[in-house]
C-alpha cells in the first residue's frame, strides 16, 4: 500500500478500478488537487483550463515539472527535457527527421506491436535495419534474444527500441548499446518506474497518459549533442527538435496535460521516487503472476518468466470460450478495461503508477475466485 496517502487506500474513493491501456486513472490525491485548481488556479480567478501558455503561472508549472523530473531521474546536465503535443506516434517520425543526418538507414529492435508501429513510420522516410526480433521458445513463450545475437549495422544513424511492449507484456532487462551509435528508447508505458542508464542512452520519450497523467502531452529527454545532427531538408516545423531547443513552440503548449504531468512527478517523488516504484511495480505484478501461475493452467502468460513486464500483465484463459464471461463478471465487481490489446486479444492488466493497490488486490481475488469457479 502507498503510505501517507490515505485517499489511495480508501475504497470509497474508487467507484471502479480501471486497468486501461491509457488514459489511466489518476491518484485520488492528484484528482483532489485538480479539483481545487479547476475553478480558480491558485486563486487567480482563472481555471487551470484557462491559463495561457505564455503566462507566468504556466512558466512556473513548467519550471517545477522539469525540475521534479530531473530530480527523479537524477538526470545529467547534458540532457534536456521537452514537453510537446502529438503523442509518441508523432515522435516516431520526428526521430528520423532529426537524427538521420547524411545516412540512409536506421536500426530498430522489433519486439512487439509498438516497435512495429515505429518501424513502419521510420520506413516512410528511410531504410530500416531490423536488428533483432522477438522470438518464441519451445514452450510457446515469447522472449527478446540476448544482445550478442543482435545484428549490428554500423551505418545506421541510431538504434531504437521499445523498453516495454504493452500489447505483448514483454519488458527489456538490459540496455542495448552498440559502440558509439546513438541509442533512443520509447518508455511510454514504464516511464519513471525504473532507473535509466544515461551513460548508454542518448534520448527517451513517452506520452503522458499512462504513468504520469492524461492524454495530450509527450515528454522527450534528449542529450544536447543530438541538436548538432544534420536534419532532413523536409523536416516539418512541428517535428523540429531545434525549434524545441530554441523554445519556439510552433503550437500552443498543452497546459492542462503538462500541469497534470507535474502533479504526477510530485506524487511519484512524495511516494518514494523511482527506486520505490521499481520495487513496488515488481511486487504488484508478482501478485498477478502468482495468481496466473497457481491457476493450474486456467490462466496462461505467454512470456518467458524473466522478461515478464512489471507494468503490462498479459494472459489468456485456457478455456477461451470463458473470456467474455471473465470480462462480464469482472465488470460486476467494478473491475473494467482488462481486455487484451486489439492486436492480440486475450486479457491485459496495465499496472501504471496511478493504479490503486487496492484495485490490484481486488482483481487478484476475483481471478482466484473465477478460476476456482470454472476450473
Amino acid at each position: 500500500m502507498i503510505r501517507d496517502k490515505p485517499l489511495e487506500n480508501d475504497k470509497s474513493q474508487w467507484p471502479v478500478f480501471s486497468f486501461a491501456g491509457g488514459p489511466t486513472q489518476l491518484p485520488r490525491t492528484v484528482l483532489k488537487q485538480i479539483k481545487e485548481d479547476f475553478l480558480s488556479y491558485k486563486g487567480i480567478g482563472l481555471s487551470i483550463l484557462e491559463v495561457h501558455d505564455q503566462s507566468k503561472e504556466f512558466a512556473q508549472i513548467l519550471t517545477e515539472a522539469e525540475q521534479d523530473l530531473r530530480d527523479l531521474y537524477n538526470l545529467p546536465e547534458d540532457f534536456r527535457i521537452y514537453f510537446s503535443q502529438g503523442g509518441a506516434t508523432l515522435i516516431f517520425e520526428s526521430l528520423v527527421y532529426n537524427l538521420l543526418g547524411d545516412k540512409n538507414v536506421v536500426s530498430y529492435a522489433n519486439t512487439g506491436h509498438w516497435s512495429e508501429k515505429a518501424i513502419k513510420e521510420a520506413g516512410y522516410l528511410t531504410n530500416v535495419h531490423e536488428t533483432c526480433k522477438a522470438q518464441v521458445d519451445e514452450r510457446g513463450l515469447s522472449y527478446i534474444p540476448d544482445f550478442d545475437q543482435w545484428s549490428y549495422n554500423q551505418d545506421a544513424a541510431f538504434l531504437h527500441y521499445c523498453d516495454n511492449e504493452t500489447a505483448e507484456g514483454l519488458e527489456f532487462q538490459f540496455t542495448p548499446k552498440f559502440d558509439n551509435q546513438l541509442l533512443i528508447t520509447d518508455v511510454s508505458s514504464n516511464f519513471l518506474t525504473r532507473r535509466m542508464d544515461w551513460n548508454k542512452l542518448d534520448g527517451l520519450y513517452s506520452h503522458g497518459q499512462k504513468n504520469v497523467g492524461i492524454s495530450g502531452s509527450s515528454i522527450l529527454i534528449l542529450r544536447q549533442n543530438l541538436f548538432t545532427q544534420k536534419q532532413m531538408s523536409i523536416t516539418p516545423s512541428f517535428c523540429d527538435f531545434k525549434e524545441l531547443k530554441r523554445g519556439l513552440n510552433v503550437e500552443t503548449q498543452p497546459v492542462m496535460p503538462i500541469y497534470v504531468n507535474g502533479l504526477m512527478f510530485r506524487y511519484i517523488k512524495e511516494t518514494g521516487g523511482i527506486d520505490f516504484w521499481d520495487e513496488h511495480s515488481q511486487r504488484r505484478s508478482n501478485k498477478l503472476y502468482k495468481s496466473i501461475d497457481n491457476s493450474h493452467g486456467f490462466f496462461k502468460n505467454p512470456i518467458v518468466p524473466d522478461q515478464r513486464s512489471r507494468i503490462s500483465v498479459v494472459f489468456d484463459l485456457q478455456k477461451q470460450e470463458l473470456t467474455q464471461k471473465f470480462f462480464d463478471e469482472a465488470k460486476q465487481e467494478n473491475i473494467i478495461e482488462i481486455k487484451g490489446h486489439r492486436s492480440r486479444g486475450g486479457c491485459r492488466v496495465n499496472l501504471y503508477v496511478p493504479v490503486a493497490d487496492i484495485g490490484i488486490d481486488a482483481l487478484v481475488d476475483f481471478m482466484d475466485d473465477f478460476a476456482n469457479k470454472y476450473n
